[in-house]
């Protein structure tokens, strides 16, 4: 907000944020759909000949007649072939990119690594959520979430005094970490539900959500994780999307979550990657970049 924002209109902005982080869970991603190329249109055959019989009486005196008349009879013919030779180069170009497209439609569908993964890629570089894929085995993809920094949430919230006034409070620690637990159940959720709007043949999604640590004596941040969920694609199906907050709807549909807190207020605290082997693996593939 702007310095000279009042009070109302930090109000609403704040308010605005807060209800942004626990409706995250609730968008929805439409499933993508197998590509159609356009059917290539006809050749415009008035102009091709009008064209050709410019042309061809360009070069006949308008005095022969018959000669005329052999030349326009020529260009017909010629526009017939010239149609006829554009319509099966135009059909011969749209069956080789229908094939193309179904080459990979299907190598998408039967979880081919390759193009699952480029298709999650593509996906979530232009998306909202800091994710990335790190492999497919077999119809279990594996995702690593860029959790955010404590600093993206909204330090107060409107509400108003006994007196009815409007008041900005500021968030206790416990009420920051819950705040931050519905954002990061959201993102894990949204993730989700994005991969496998892209990804049909995907039927399990292991996430680990890491976050940054401080720079360490060397000036080196490290991942470490905070949370790990493994979501079903049939688990999907009959949520109450909008009916309840995105930690419970976690907690109901993962059938593997993994997350520790600590300290008086809660708050997410490190996974110890020594009981954690896999996900342990995960960071070290996130860390090595192999």
């Amino acid at each position: 907000m702007p310095p000279t924002a009042d009070k109302a209109q930090q109000a609403q902005a704040l308010a605005s944020a807060i209800q942004g982080i626990h409706t995250l869970h609730s968008q929805e991603f439409p499933p993508v759909q197998k590509a159609a190329p356009p059917y290539p249109s006809r050749p415009d055959h008035a102009a091709i000949l009008s064209r050709r019989m410019n042309d061809a009486l360009a070069r006949v005196s308008i005095f022969r007649r018959s000669t005329r008349k052999a030349a326009k009879a020529a260009a017909v013919l010629a526009t017939r072939m010239e149609c006829t030779e554009l319509e099966a180069a135009s059909q011969a170009q749209y069956m080789a990119v229908q094939q193309e497209i179904d080459t990979l439609w299907q190598r998408l569908i039967t979880n081919d690594s390759d193009v699952v993964l480029a298709v999650l890629s593509h996906e979530f570089q232009y998306s909202s959520a800091h994710a990335a894929p790190l492999g497919l085995w077999g119809a279990e993809a594996q995702m690593a979430l860029l959790a955010p920094d404590l600093a993206a949430l909204p330090e107060r919230h409107p509400t108003t005094t006994a007196a009815g006034n409007l008041s900005l409070k500021k968030f206790t620690k416990g009420e920051m970490a819950n705040l931050y637990k519905q954002l990061l159940a959201g993102l894990v959720l949204a993730t989700a539900k994005e991969a496998f709007a892209v990804a049909p043949g995907v039927a399990d999604i292991r996430i680990v959500a890491l976050r940054s640590t401080p720079a360490d004596a060397y000036g080196k941040i490290r991942p470490e994780p905070i949370l790990a969920a493994r979501i079903a694609r049939a688990a999907l199906d009959g949520v109450q999307w909008t009916k309840a907050d995105a930690l419970t709807i976690l907690n109901g549909i993962s059938s593997e979550l993994v997350m520790r807190v600590a300290g008086p207020s809660k708050a997410f605290a490190p996974l110890d990657l020594k009981m954690e082997p896999e996900i342990a693996r995960v960071v070290h593939v996130v860390t090595s970049g192999s």
